[in-house]
Parts: C-alpha cells; structure tokens; sequence
C-alpha cells in the first residue's frame, strides 16, 4: 500500500534513501566555506598590497627628500633611513663577501650565529634554498 500518494513508497520519494546524503546542503555548505575562505584571502591580500604601497611611498619620499635637500648630510640620513625601511619589510636579507663569507643577516626565519663555522654554513644552504626558489 502506497500512504504518500503518487511518486513516493511509504511516506518517502522513490529514489531517496533514508538516511541519504543531501547533496544540496553538502554542496551550500561548501560553496559557503569556499566563499568565506576567499573573502579571508582577499582581505589579507588587500592588507599586504596596503602595506607595500606606505613602504614604498615612504621610500620614494625619503629618497625625493634628500635629492632637493642642499644639506650634504642629508643624503647620508636618507640612506640610513631607507635601510631601516627595508629591514622593516621582513623581507630575509643576506650580504655576502668573498668566498661566500656571511658578512650580515636581517630577517631570517631562524636565529644564527654568524661569527661561528657552523653558522656561516647554515645560512649559506638557506641562501642556496632561497635562490633555488627565487634566483638570483
């Protein structure tokens, strides 16, 4: 006996499982969390850009400062200054001398002691990791 009426068996629709995966709310669900991820993303890449935009405005202006500036001293706080501001990026930075000596690290994801063998070597393979990923 068929109590639902046409098209159903016992109350359910023909085809339907009880218990059955409900593919519309499995898929809203996540066009959902794939939306809220992107909108995440975005916001955080609109910071970053935000953020890159000021360093180099600040850059440029400090730059700019010391090309019309008649003070000759100037231009060695403008250089001082800039490189304050790129150490601020986070950006990792490595100044190498002869035969790969390590002669300054800024921003390293790790801490190391570069006046010991053992340090030198250590960032020299991050250098190596680094240039691998982005050449030099």
């Amino acid at each position: 006996m068929n109590s639902g009426g046409p098209g159903t068996r016992g109350g359910r629709l023909e085809g339907s499982r009880p218990g059955g995966i409900r593919w519309p709310v499995v898929l809203s669900t996540l066009f959902a969390l794939l939306l809220g991820w992107y909108l995440l993303y975005t916001q955080s890449m609109v910071r970053a850009l935000r953020t890159n935009t000021e360093t180099l405005t600040e850059i440029f202006t400090e730059v700019n400062d010391a090309l019309i500036d008649p003070n000759e001293l100037r231009a060695d706080d403008a250089l001082w200054r800039l490189n304050s501001l790129i150490r601020e990026t986070g950006i990792p930075m490595v100044l190498m001398g002869a035969r790969d000596t390590v002669l300054s690290v800024e921003n390293l994801p790790f801490d190391v002691d570069i006046s010991r063998p053992e340090g030198q070597e250590r960032v020299r393979q991050y250098v190596r990791r680094l240039d691998l990923r982005n050449p030099p």
